[in-house]
């Protein structure tokens, strides 16, 4: 076997590990959850949001997450088969330093198209300082009598849309009222950072 052979070999050899561990990097990635703490169970007493007759539901969104869209898109499908007495709200996180049209971008668009979704700006980390929403993605479903009936993602992983534990459990509280899951794990990025004023994307 000559040198340039091997040279060819082995870069070969290189290059298949390299893709090995970017695979494996990537897959951790997608199955890391983002954290959460304790939600509000029963509706916050001063949240600007009203709730419906039927079953609310609350998606928090970080405008610049790469996987916010994925849970935008499981919030319309869980909509799609809800209730019409369902309501629904996209809440887009706001720093302090962001201007308006700095968060109503291409998801905020996407939402708006949506006809049973209601997109919503929350003011100085408001909304989700009294529901406990930390991670872009965070779904939080609501009892008429305005108890928590469940909580967390509503993707797989980390921009996945498929099939999935959260979905499939908010859609057999509202239509069939059982109780699969009270809570799965978030999938998505820091809706802020340690300061409460800058996005911390990715």
């Amino acid at each position: 076997m000559g040198k340039k052979w091997r040279l060819t070999v082995a870069g070969l050899v290189v290059w298949i590990a390299g893709m090995a561990v970017g695979q494996i990097w990537l897959r951790k990635y997608a199955l890391t959850a983002g954290p959460t703490e304790r939600a509000a169970a029963s509706w916050p007493k001063h949240s600007q949001l009203e709730r419906a007759e039927g079953f609310t539901a609350i998606l928090f969104l970080h405008p610049k997450c790469p996987c916010s869209q994925a849970s935008l898109l499981e919030l319309d499908k869980f909509m799609t088969h809800a209730p019409r007495s369902t309501k629904a709200y996209a809440v887009f996180a706001r720093p302090s330093a962001w201007a308006e049209k700095d968060v109503k971008g291409s998801l905020w668009k996407q939402a708006t198209a949506f006809p049973r979704v209601v997109p919503v700006i929350d003011e100085k980390k408001r909304e989700a300082a009294q529901f406990g929403a930390l991670t872009s993605g965070h779904f939080f479903l609501y009892r008429p009598d305005g108890v928590l009936a469940f909580q967390g993602g509503i993707t797989g992983s980390r921009g996945d849309v498929s099939d999935n534990p959260g979905l499939s459990s908010a859609l057999a509280l509202v239509n069939h009222g059982r109780v699969e899951l009270r809570e799965t794990r978030v999938f998505g990025c820091a809706l802020y950072d340690k300061s409460g004023s800058i996005f911390s994307a990715g």
